[in-house]
């Protein structure tokens, strides 16, 4: 189905008042506004949901359409028992776009939702025109770095979720990070276990060596994150670098103005690229 069809089927579930797709049993939500091509497919990160992209909805809804999905066990979407991995919010996110009509869009997906956007186009190339990832875990350093920010947090008597708001750019406002980070708080335990573990375990450096669409890497320069492990991991492949200043791990939330230029020029880029391509 496509269209005004597909989207008036998809909305015959809701998730309290929100639209929803009800796929199993299991109600995942969504939001959508704008037209036009191509569809921007906007993936929150671990804990998160699709309230992080409101700065990217208000910029691009009026030339895309756009579309913000809440993962399987986050936001609105349900949180059932079971299966919470990379490949299997890929999985979902992919049944969602076929739902919902959108033909070969750009998804954008931070963090975790950046490995997701990345699986799903490294599997369904002719699927997605192209993919974004912002600061999405890529290189083992980086996994190491992590691993032993949430060792000391644990040894210290925090829970896991604590080093969230250190992600964080310091010089960025607190309230909201203590928002962000009390959405993490509240994620139940069955899905926060299993989805954190996955994005250590995933594969990224395998599935960029199958990635045959455009790609982009969006990093920031605070956070206690290193930009350069990020390039080094990239070297070698296709995607663009980009690195955003005055920022940490929520990029398109600390600096919204930043991080929507490096979005709009290479949405052009990949429009000019698209022309010049045979038919």
């Amino acid at each position: 189905m496509r269209g005004a069809s597909a989207r008036e089927a998809a909305r015959t579930g809701s998730a309290r008042g929100r639209p929803a797709l009800e796929r199993r049993g299991v109600r995942l939500a969504y939001r959508e506004s704008g037209s036009g091509s191509p569809p921007l497919v906007f993936v929150h990160g671990w804990g998160g949901d699709a309230s992080h992209w409101a700065a990217q909805t208000r910029a691009f809804s009026r030339r895309h359409r756009v579309i913000r999905v809440h993962l399987r066990g986050h936001g609105r979407s349900d949180a059932p028992p079971g299966d919470y991995t990379i490949a299997s919010f890929a999985d979902d996110l992919d049944w969602m776009l076929r739902r919902l009509g959108a033909r070969r869009p750009v998804v954008i997906g931070h963090s975790m939702g950046g490995l997701v956007a990345l699986q799903l186009a490294a599997d369904r190339p002719r699927q997605v025109r192209a993919v974004v990832m912002v600061d999405s875990l890529i290189s083992m350093q980086t996994r190491r770095d992590l691993r032993a920010r949430q060792r000391r947090s644990e040894a210290a008597g925090q829970r896991p979720r604590a080093p969230l708001a250190e992600l964080f750019h310091p010089d960025f406002d607190r309230r909201v990070a203590l928002r962000v980070g009390l959405q993490a708080v509240r994620q139940p335990p069955h899905v926060a276990g299993p989805a954190s573990a996955s994005v250590f375990a995933h594969d990224s450096a395998a599935a960029l060596r199958r990635l045959e669409v455009p790609g982009l890497f969006v990093a920031p320069d605070g956070g206690g994150r290193d930009p350069e492990k990020a390039r080094r991991a990239l070297r070698g492949t296709s995607v663009w670098f980009g690195q955003a200043v005055g920022s940490g791990h929520y990029v398109m939330i600390e600096v919204p103005d930043q991080f929507n230029a490096m979005l709009r020029r290479f949405l052009g880029a990949i429009g000019r690229r698209s022309r010049r391509a045979p038919r």
